[in-house]
């Protein structure tokens, strides 16, 4: 299942999101958001690359 990376509109903190969903609760600040509204920063094969994509961009304060 593919998945998305995404950034919260109102923290700016990447989050993973899978392929097809409509809205997201942002795990940082609690903010729910539709899906197709925000900025999608990368895609990822799978749950895992999109963990370590979202763990880099992190890790490098983006």
């Amino acid at each position: 299942m593919e998945y998305l990376v995404v950034r919260c509109p109102r923290c700016s903190m990447p989050s993973a999101v899978r392929l097809g969903s409509l809205s997201h609760t942002c795990p940082y600040c609690g903010t729910r958001f539709k899906v197709n509204e925000v900025n999608i920063v990368a895609r990822a094969r799978n749950g895992r690359e999109a963990s370590e994509l979202v763990r880099r961009m992190l890790a490098q304060g983006r």
